[in-house]
């Protein structure tokens, strides 16, 4: 009798294919549109230089030096473009008016004030609406003025122990000019001490590889929820009916559960092989075809149509549990940084983002799928 009832559930869920292919074509022509474009809406290649007014007087050639390395240092020169200014009432109406985002005004002879322990300040303005800009070039002076507030006392310390070791005035000039060079040189072309490096925030997938594995998982979540009726499709008199027939609750849940999981596994398979086959063509991702692989699409479909069956056994209408079933779907792939990737998620979320349902899904289908 079990197995009839397997064999009517196979014939009841054949109702709802042409729907479901229908969704499901739909849902993935959806979804590899938006792979296709996942670096552009995960990256963006625009950038922004902002104006800084200068009001600088080159008394010497470390003057013009420091001047010309710092305007063409990388981490001034991708957002700053320096315009020079003849006097600051006239720096001043370009800042009142936007023309420029910040005003510097340099005193004379800076380059010799440090060097001779004067330290006449520099001015910095900043227009009274900030913006982020104002506060990047803010945390860009203050990084540089740190560097060369170290250096300086690195320097005087050198000098502290020239004068301690009481040489020649000619060697204390030498070691002067060194030690000054060496660090100028060294706080100004901070191209030199950094290293630039490109992060992804997709890890070691590139974000192609990592939206087509949340296409599996999201593509075959969505449309489970297409058989919410076919899970509540028996009312109490069919299960009389079946008790009488010596079929128990389970064993009705065990045959629905089993024509849900096959229809969702034969589907997998049309995207795996999908997937397997673009890829060998076009080269957009390394999906390849293995044991693993459809192994996974085993669990997978096991898991997604388990999940199914116990919401729609909730005391709720079906509306009701297709609404559920949505949005745990939802919530399961927005923590688990399959929507928006681990790094961009707000702190609450990436904090628990390792160690939820979605993200060990998203990294068990990636490490099946991709060689």
């Amino acid at each position: 009798m079990f197995a009839k009832l397997i064999i009517s559930d196979f014939k009841r869920i054949r109702q709802l294919m042409i729907p479901f292919a229908i969704l499901f074509a739909a849902l993935l022509l959806i979804m590899i549109t938006l792979v296709r474009n996942a670096d552009k809406l995960v990256y963006q290649n625009k950038s922004e230089t902002v104006n800084i007014g200068i009001i600088m007087q080159a008394d010497s050639e470390y003057s013009n030096s420091a001047y010309n390395m710092i305007s063409n240092m990388d981490s001034y020169k991708s957002i700053c473009n320096f315009i020079d200014i003849e006097s600051r009432d006239e720096g001043m109406e370009l800042l009142d008016n936007g023309s420029v985002n910040a005003l510097i005004i340099v005193p004379d002879n800076i380059v010799s004030s440090i060097m001779d322990g004067t330290n006449t300040p520099v001015e910095v303005i900043y227009p009274e609406d900030g913006s982020l800009q104002t506060f990047i070039l803010n945390e860009l002076f203050v990084s540089t003025s740190s560097l060369l507030g170290t250096s300086q006392a690195a320097i005087y310390s050198v000098l502290s122990l020239c004068r301690e070791l009481d040489i020649s005035e000619n060697d204390f000039q030498q070691a002067s000019a060194a030690i000054n060079n060496l660090f100028l040189n060294h706080v100004l072309s901070r191209t030199d001490l950094f290293k630039s490096e490109t992060l992804n925030v997709t890890g070691s997938y590139t974000v192609i590889e990592h939206y087509t594995a949340a296409l599996i998982f999201l593509l075959l979540s969505l449309c489970s929820i297409m058989f919410m009726s076919f899970f509540r499709s028996h009312n109490q008199a069919v299960v009389n009916l079946l008790k009488a027939n010596g079929i128990n609750r389970f064993q009705t849940a065990l045959s629905q559960f089993l024509s849900v999981w096959s229809v969702l596994y034969l589907f997998y398979l049309v995207i795996y092989i999908l997937l397997g086959t673009v890829s060998k063509l076009h080269g957009f991702f390394s999906v390849s075809i293995n044991i693993k692989g459809l192994v996974l699409g085993i669990l997978l479909s096991a898991m997604i149509a388990i999940t199914a069956a116990i919401v729609s056994r909730l005391p709720v209408s079906l509306a009701g549990c297709s609404l559920l079933l949505f949005l745990l779907i939802l919530m399961t792939a927005y923590t688990g940084g399959l929507i928006v990737p681990e790094l961009l998620l707000p702190k609450i979320f990436k904090n628990i983002c390792p160690y939820t349902p979605g993200n060990t899904i998203l990294r068990f289908i990636c490490e099946c799928i991709y060689q």
